[in-house]
């Protein structure tokens, strides 16, 4: 409470200085964005998903910006709900770090096949989760828009853009030249929150922009939700007995809080400044547990109130010094210095139960009863990183240009923010611990860790890494163009890692382009797993995708564009694999994509349309692994006497059919504006092989009866058939400088809204027991905002 009143005040504050800083507002440079052609767009030079300023046209990859305005009209949660409702093909299941992310078929139980930049700096977490920061955050009220490439981008981005990478830009004074004050309320999350920004241009050197944020979430308590794991699906109710924990509520009741501060100099130099805190449940279809306090007469457990079991903790501060020097008119040189820390932990999930022969010590029994103590986490630790950036442009003439770049780094992992050293737990067996001085060693009771099993890092490790890179421009004709481009990343615990990239770029008129692309992406293993395979004396091999794609873009009459994609992919999969509780290699993954989009854009009506279709060609598990969720194609397993080789040949935890349409009508000068989106996600096939595999493997056994009952309900209940989504908003400009957001999402019923859980699949006999999900509800936003 004493931090919300805090904020609140900061936000208050902050409000009353922009008050008195400003002086006069002028169209930014963002809404004069919003009034170009896409013929414009097109033609304006940008370096995403390159080293070198290119044209839309040129660009060597499919990239779809979400500005500002969108992300304001849209009905949206957070980043997440955005990315699904305009990426072609993107979509997000829950799991237990965090939810996770997938494009064209690529999806994991973690989001470490995407790549999450800030101002284009990589803030994703290294040691586990990959991309968790800012995704789930509420307010986006300070982001100027997002950037998505769609496939790999390691030669321009580092390891691990495999998927996608996500960028996501800040308002600076130069895009956002007004202040302020937005309150809104989210049902039925019961959220609510309020931001402020400014900014003000102090000299005609010097400029700044701040902003800051807090979000306090109560959850929602599903209604309608399916697991087994602990309980039945009711014929009658067709809903679980027990409850559910509340879904998206905050980390122990902490609010989100986000803060940021930008310092612009002399148009070459800028310090940045960021805190974001983003803790939160992300299963709503995990039940709730109580905790243990005691026995009675009888011996019998004596249970406390039910609480979250399940929660995720993130936090991060960043800190970036950019700057660019003009050695002269062909040139320059720019430099970047970064220091990134985060917090992070995830509750166990379950509480411990005891009984009279193996009841806790008094010092154990208070820590078990205490949600956040160690014994209760299954990951507890903190990521720090310290780099450079150091990168050459060059124009050698006009048929020539040029960049050449290193990045230097320090990784450091240790115990959470403001703790003692032996509060670290990580691992996917949570037994990397300080020493015998942590409270949880000693025995593997009660969440504990024993001498046999416990890894010691004493206040943790280290690592170097350094990377090099370049990027050459050829001009072969006048009409074609070669990019070539390369990157080498080395760290201190993983073996070379390079990635190639070549593409011809064919105008086909001035208004038209052809592009082919071949490139190879690469991915690290997790921290963890590179720390324990190099304890062991082993290096752990990455994860790597070979990419063949070809994209056509064009406009016309300035107002229409049309863009479309089709793509090869094969990669050396790295994901969970339950048997060892590690992540390593599991198969290889062919498949191929087709994404197809139209927008047209004019002063009253803007509309898009785009598809995408995914196809598997292949999967081959790895050596020594017998089964994957990546696919039941090849799925090695025996039980109650029947045996299985593998069902199907599909994609699991996928839809290989997206179709997404979002439309704005703007009336009265833009005094009114309609939105609506709608989204529709077909063809779950592989979800559905692996309900075909479950019922093939109890044929004849004593389960056959009840797990045939399960997918009767299953079948009926329309699991994995499609999933219907339409969102709408009404946003009115009512008073000068005042505005008024009414958001719905979920409005339609068909489809049932499901939210899908991933799911690895490595047993069949305990893969219906795994699976869940939650119907997402009706939500209604309100959002009134006030500019200075």
């Amino acid at each position: 409470m004493r931090n919300m009143i805090l904020i609140y005040k900061v936000c208050i504050l902050s409000l009353l200085v922009a008050v008195c800083l400003k002086a006069e507002v002028n169209v930014n440079n963002t809404e004069q964005l919003f009034d170009l052609t896409f013929d414009e767009l097109m033609s304006t030079r940008v370096n995403i998903g390159s080293l070198l300023f290119m044209s839309n046209y040129d660009k060597p990859a499919m990239v779809t910006t979400i500005s500002s305005e969108d992300i304001r009209v849209t009905p949206h949660r957070n980043i997440y709900d955005l990315l699904e409702t305009y990426i072609p093909g993107a979509l997000f299941m829950s799991h237990y770090d965090s939810p996770t992310l997938g494009v064209r078929g690529i999806i994991s139980d973690r989001n470490n096949k995407v790549l999450i930049l800030v101002n284009g700096h990589v803030a994703n977490q290294k040691a586990r989760s990959g991309a968790i920061a800012e995704l789930q955050i509420w307010d986006l009220s300070d982001i100027d828009k997002i950037e998505v490439i769609r496939g790999p981008g390691s030669v321009t981005y580092g390891p691990g853009a495999i998927a996608c990478v996500i960028n996501i830009i800040t308002k600076t004074k130069a895009t956002n030249d007004a202040s302020d004050f937005k309150i809104n309320y989210i049902y039925p999350y019961n959220s609510k929150g309020i931001s402020t920004k400014f900014s003000q241009r102090i000299t005609d050197d010097i400029s700044i922009f701040g902003f800051a944020s807090i979000q306090q979430t109560q959850g929602y308590s599903p209604e309608n939700a399916f697991s087994i794991m602990y309980n039945r699906w009711t014929e009658e109710e067709h809903k679980t007995y027990n409850r559910y924990q509340e879904y998206l509520t905050d980390y122990f009741d902490e609010p989100q809080i986000k803060v940021h501060f930008q310092l612009d100099l002399f148009d070459n130099t800028s310090l940045w400044f960021r805190y974001a805190n983003s803790g939160t449940t992300t299963n709503g279809a995990v039940l709730k547990s109580q905790y243990q306090i005691g026995l009675d007469g009888n011996n019998h457990a004596v249970m406390g109130e039910y609480a979250n079991p399940l929660q995720v903790r993130h936090e991060h501060l960043l800190v970036n010094l950019n700057n660019i020097i003009e050695l002269d008119d062909n040139y320059s040189i720019s430099s970047k210095f970064h220091f990134g820390t985060e917090n992070s932990a995830r509750t166990m999930g379950w509480f411990w139960m005891w009984g009279p022969n193996d009841a806790p010590n008094q010092k154990i029994y208070d820590e078990l009863v205490d949600h956040k103590s160690l014994r209760n986490k299954y990951n507890n630790f903190s990521e720090s990183e310290l780099s450079c950036d150091f990168m050459l442009n060059g124009i050698e003439s006009d048929d020539f240009r040029f960049a050449l770049g290193t990045t230097l780094s320090y990784n450091k992992w240790g115990a959470p923010w403001f703790e003692d050293a032996n509060m670290i737990r990580m691992g996917d067996h949570s037994n990397i611990i300080s020493g015998p001085d942590s409270p949880i060693y000693g025995e593997s009771l009660f969440f504990g860790v024993d001498s046999a099993n416990a890894i010691f890092v004493g206040n943790g490790w280290s690592t170097f890494m350094y990377s090099f890179y370049g990027e050459a421009e050829l001009i072969l004709q006048k009409s074609l163009t070669a990019l070539l481009s390369a990157r080498l990343d080395k760290d201190s615990y993983s073996d070379y890692l390079f990635s190639p990239r070549i593409a011809l770029i064919y105008k086909i008129n001035e208004k038209s382009s052809l592009k082919i692309i071949a490139q190879q992406s690469n991915r690290m293993n997790t921290a963890e797993e590179l720390f324990l395979q190099n304890r062991a004396g082993n290096i752990s091999a990455p994860e790597k995708l070979n990419t063949i794609e070809m994209i056509f873009s064009s406009t016309y009459s300035g107002n229409l564009l049309i863009e479309g994609s089709v793509n090869y992919n094969n990669i050396d999969i790295l994901s969970w694999y339950d048997p060892d509780r590690t992540t390593r290699e599991t198969g290889n993954l062919s498949m191929i994509g087709i994404e197809a989009e139209i927008k047209y854009n004019s002063s009253f009506f803007a509309i898009g349309l785009n598809h995408s279709f995914t196809h598997m060609l292949n999967w081959k598990l790895a050596t020594g692994i017998e089964r994957s969720g990546i696919s039941y194609s090849e799925y090695k397993f025996e039980y109650l006497g029947n045996s299985t080789l593998g069902y199907g040949n599909n994609l699991n935890n996928w839809a290989n059919n997206s179709t997404k349409l979002f439309a704005n009508i703007n009336l009265f000068e833009k005094k009114l504006i309609l939105h609506i989106n709608a989204r529709l996600l077909w063809g779950f096939e592989g979800a559905k092989d692996g309900l075909q595999l479950v019922g093939q493997i109890v044929e004849g056994t004593s389960e056959e009866q009840a797990i045939g009952d399960i997918l009767d309900v299953m079948s009926r209940e329309s699991f994995y058939d499609y999933d219907f989504r339409l969102n709408a908003s009404i946003n009115y400009n009512f008073i000068p400088n005042s505005t008024i957001s009414v958001l719905l999402m979920n409005i339609s019923k068909i489809g049932n809204n499901y939210r899908y859980k991933y799911e690895a699949g490595n047993k069949a006999e305990s893969y219906l027991f795994r699976m869940n999900l939650l119907e997402e509800p009706l939500t209604i936003g309100l959002k009134l905002s006030y500019e200075i």
